[in-house]
C-alpha cells in the first residue's frame, strides 16, 4: 500500500479543499505518517475522512479535524506548545512539525505508553507526562502534576493557553477555539 501517496491525495482532497491554508499545516499533514498511529488492523483506512478507533475506547481524529486545531494555534514554528489527551499520539507528531517542542498529557498509560513508542520510533521531539489523576472521560480533572519538564508561561502577544473542544460528535466539524491573551478570553469557532 503506498501511504505517502495516500498522505498526499488526503492534503489535496480533504484538506486544501476545507479551507486548510497555512502551508506549515499542510507540509506536516503531508509529512506524518497517520498509518503508524492506527492499529494494523485499520491501516488500509489511516487516510480515510473519517475518525477512526485505535485503544481504550479511544479514537484518532479525522484528518481534517487535526488539520483544523493545529492551524487554529498560527504557530510560526519553534513554539512550546501543551497537549491535553495525547491518545495515539498523531496530533501532537503533527505539532512537532512545525512547534520547537511539544509537552503532551495523557492519562490513560496504555495509550500513553503507545505513543511514546511511535514517537520515539518516528524520532519526533516530544515529552509525554502520564497522569493518574484524572478521572473517567467525561468527568473533570481535579488535579494535574505536569512533568518538571515543563517550561513556565511565557506572556506574549500570541495565545498563552488555547483549549479546543469538538461541538459534533457525530460528523466532528466544527471546534471552538478558546484562547487567552494576558487576562482576556476569546472565542471562536472554526470550521468549515
Amino acid at each position: 500500500m503506498n501511504f505517502e501517496a495516500q498522505r498526499e491525495r488526503m492534503v489535496q482532497t480533504q484538506l486544501i479543499p476545507r479551507g486548510i491554508r497555512d502551508p506549515l499545516v499542510l507540509r506536516a499533514m503531508g509529512k506524518v505518517p497517520r498509518e503508524e498511529f492506527v492499529p494494523e488492523n485499520a491501516r488500509q483506512a489511516a487516510y480515510y475522512d473519517s475518525a477512526l478507533s485505535i485503544a481504550e475506547g479511544q479514537t484518532i481524529s479525522q484528518p481534517y479535524i487535526v488539520a483544523l486545531m493545529t492551524e487554529a494555534l498560527e504557530l510560526e514554528g519553534g513554539e512550546r506548545v501543551l497537549e491535553i489527551g495525547t491518545g495515539s499520539g498523531y496530533q501532537a507528531a503533527v505539532l512537532a512539525e512545525i512547534a520547537g517542542q511539544v509537552y503532551t498529557l495523557e492519562r490513560v498509560a496504555a495509550l500513553a505508553g503507545k505513543a511514546e513508542e511511535i514517537l520515539a520510533r518516528l524520532g519526533t521531539a516530544t515529552s509525554i507526562s502520564k497522569s493518574s489523576t484524572a478521572h473517567s472521560a467525561g468527568s473533570s480533572i481535579r488535579r494535574m502534576r505536569p512533568s518538571s519538564s515543563l517550561p513556565a508561561p511565557r506572556m506574549s502577544p500570541r495565545p498563552s493557553l488555547v483549549s479546543l473542544r469538538k461541538e459534533d460528535a457525530s460528523s466532528f466539524r466544527w471546534v471552538t477555539v478558546q484562547a487567552r491573551f494576558f487576562s482576556r478570553y476569546e472565542r471562536q469557532r472554526a470550521g468549515p
